[in-house]
């Protein structure tokens, strides 16, 4: 019998820093100071395990810290703008 194979995705997770844009105003993101580390999730995870499983990888407590989860979408001939991630459609959309 054939081992079923899930497909897994790299997270590149930054934390503990701040967004910031440019001076000019052209709405150029960069995320400084915190740390930055990465995970390998199954593609289509739930929302909830994924925030479970976070917690794990930066070491914080959930009853103490607040997540929010933010991902820079570039578009073209429009400014880059941020997007929450706070369900699993959000998610989704990145999987």
């Amino acid at each position: 019998m054939q081992e079923k194979t899930m497909e897994k995705a790299s997270v590149v997770v930054k934390y503990g820093g701040t967004w910031k844009t440019s001076a000019d105003g052209e709405y150029v993101y960069v995320y400084e100071g915190g740390d930055t580390t990465a995970m390998r999730v199954v593609k289509g995870i739930a929302y909830e395990r994924f925030v479970e499983k976070l917690y794990r990888i930066i070491n914080k407590d959930a009853t103490v810290y607040d997540l929010e989860m933010e991902v820079l979408i570039h578009c073209r001939n429009m400014p880059a703008t941020r997007m929450k991630i706070c369900n699993d459609t959000g998610l989704e959309s990145f999987s």
